[in-house]
């Protein structure tokens, strides 16, 4: 398990593995996004560990909670994942919340370590720069034009359904400096 997840919430490797065996996973996936000059622009790492070692990503994972481990809950979920990869804060784009999210994906096979129900939230940064964390090598904007094809898990489809769904709402992304 990587660094992102707190000691507290973690468990046995062999416990883990068997879960993840049977069990579909909650996970929140970020696409942080900001209006640039091209158009939206997308906050995305390099993974710098596997699965999808060396491919592009958006930033997210699991939620913690149970009987043993205090639960977090989707927002807490949302915020431990960009503080904890990123080192920023984010909110969710009205008129989505952590309740309601812009999308769910749901590919058992994008993940070789888990099978992720994944709920998709459009969010901005409201505090800090963000930087590598523990998952990644490198961090970076792109407008959504230029995005790399093929990226890690289901991340560009996720994105492209992100972009959707805000221009659906009248977010162009148009930076107009």
């Amino acid at each position: 398990m990587s660094d992102v997840i707190p000691g507290a919430a973690r468990i046995p490797e062999p416990l883990y593995q068997q879960i993840t065996a049977f069990m579909p996973i909650p996970c929140v996936d970020l696409v942080i996004v900001r209006a640039g000059t091209l158009g939206p622009e997308v906050l995305i790492v390099k993974r710098a560990i596997a699965p999808d070692k060396g491919m592009w990503c958006i930033v997210g994972g699991r939620v913690i909670g149970g009987r043993e481990v205090p639960a977090e809950g989707l927002a807490g979920a949302i915020a431990r994942q960009a503080e904890r990869e990123l080192g920023v804060a984010v909110s969710v784009l009205p008129p989505w919340d952590a309740n309601h999210p812009l999308a769910v994906f749901d590919d058992p096979t994008c993940d070789p370590a888990k099978y992720p129900i994944v709920l998709v939230y459009p969010v901005e940064i409201t505090q800090g720069t963000a930087r590598t964390g523990p998952e990644s090598s490198e961090v970076r904007w792109c407008p959504h034009s230029e995005l790399p094809d093929v990226m890690g898990f289901t991340h560009r489809a996720e994105i492209d359904a992100v972009i959707a769904g805000l221009a659906h709402r009248g977010w162009s992304g148009s930076d107009a400096r």
